[in-house]
């Protein structure tokens, strides 16, 4: 592993560790994978007519693809039905809205709410969220509450309307912060870094002399971020420790691709993801015709999780053809991904458990129980937030539509056969 900066390198913010064993709760599973011994339990989030739209009427009609989850289970997610759209959440029992088309919109200037479709992809954070979304004068405005009095309080995060930039990105939220990357007129980019509270903004940068590359993910965690960059003579792959040092995890033309001998690494994709303070991260990249999947754990060395020219688990020698940049998910040092094959395969996989396992596929896979019914999946989505280690251990929530009708939220519990996965992980900050 590479690193710039002088001095030590600070890990991480002051932790008291915690262990705790936890005892499975899978009561029954699905046995998922031939191969590995993946168990997953499916669990209803919401569903489109079934599911009641809070304070409305009538139920959803649609979600968003791209829900998310945090440490505690809870998930977020974007929907709409009878006259209504918003953000919602389940924390506990679905469903809570955070924001919908009757409310007004934080500064907006006496403008309500008025469109959601762009917030693809929220984020959530111990409860707390953040999203984009469109206001009834046309304008398109990132909020958030974290940091704010209660759940119900939506601050402004940014406006495009009142600033310089002509695209924003994703917001991704980390305790009371929330990051978001932005595209300036100039064609230059950078990560704005919003604090809550104090409700301040201030550019997250690159590193000296560095710039943030197109479209990089602002992902962040516990005061660290992951970031592809260029100077004047290097493009990286690199981890922004909470002090401003940085950790350069794959340089363009130089770092060796882990898995794959006589491959450099040269284009790094725009959704990067990291975990407990950048020791876990992880990201796709691509070179000479030959995509990978690359991760690092527990501040370990690189290595490969999955490329191109590796088969695809329970395919019977379908071979991995392309990875969805934006559907990459980590969580304490293990990542779930959407990926097709070259011969019309789709399917989410996850190396819970210590092997690549099938989630849910096109295919042989496309098959889950839920609340007690077989359904047949035909298509299905997640996001770069989709998996989180939980008390109940890792749990991926994604959308799906269901051959029976309508779509649907779903959250699944993986329970892999390593004792690792029976181990919850958690933190909290020193004062």
């Amino acid at each position: 592993m590479l690193s710039q900066g002088s001095g030590s390198i600070t890990r991480c913010p002051a932790f008291k560790w915690r262990f705790a064993l936890c005892a499975s709760l899978l009561l029954s599973v699905v046995l998922n994978s031939e191969a590995a011994s993946l168990s997953v339990e499916f669990e209803l989030v919401a569903r489109s007519g079934v599911t009641t739209v809070p304070a409305g009427i009538d139920t959803f009609s649609g979600f968003g693809n791209s829900p998310a989850i945090d440490s505690q289970g809870n998930v977020v997610f974007t929907g709409g039905g009878g006259g209504l759209a918003g953000i919602y959440t389940a924390i506990g029992e679905c469903c809570q809205v955070v924001a919908d088309t009757t409310m007004m919109a934080p500064e907006g200037g006496g403008a309500t709410f008025f469109d959601f479709s762009g917030a693809q992809r929220p984020d959530i954070d111990q409860g707390r969220v953040a999203f984009e979304a469109w206001d009834s004068n046309y304008v398109t405005n990132y909020y958030s509450n974290a940091g704010q009095p209660t759940s119900s309080t939506l601050a402004l995060v940014a406006s495009l309307d009142d600033t310089p930039w002509v695209l924003g990105g994703d917001p991704w939220v980390d305790g009371d912060y929330v990051a978001l990357y932005g595209q300036q007129s100039s064609y230059e980019y950078e990560i704005l870094e919003w604090h809550g509270p104090s409700r301040s903004q201030a550019p997250l940068f690159a590193g000296d002399d560095y710039s943030v590359a197109y479209e990089s993910q602002a992902a962040r965690h516990d005061g660290a971020s992951i970031l592809s960059r260029f100077s004047s003579s290097s493009y990286e792959m690199s981890i922004i420790l909470p002090d401003g040092q940085s950790e350069i995890l794959a340089i363009s033309g130089v770092t060796p691709m882990p898995g794959l001998p006589g491959f450099v690494f040269d284009t790094f994709y725009s959704f990067p993801v990291i975990d407990r303070c950048g020791q876990d991260a992880a990201f796709l990249a691509y070179s000479n015709q030959v995509q990978g999947l690359f991760k690092r754990a527990d501040s370990g060395i690189l290595e490969g999780v999955a490329n191109t020219t590796v088969e695809m688990p329970s395919s019977g020698g379908d071979v991995f053809r392309i990875f969805n940049q934006s559907a990459l998910s980590l969580a304490n040092g293990q990542v779930a991904f959407q990926a097709k094959g070259q011969y019309f395969r789709e399917g989410i996989y996850t190396d819970v458990g210590g092997e690549l396992s099938v989630v849910l596929d096109n295919q042989n896979f496309d098959s889950i129980e839920l609340d007690g019914q077989n359904e047949r999946v035909l298509s299905f989505a997640i996001g770069p937030k989709a998996m989180a280690h939980t008390p109940n251990g890792f749990q991926l929530v994604f959308y799906a539509s269901l051959a029976s009708g309508g779509t649907a939220i779903i959250k699944a519990t993986l329970d892999g056969a390593s004792a690792s996965s029976d181990i919850i992980f958690s933190h909290s900050f020193e004062d």
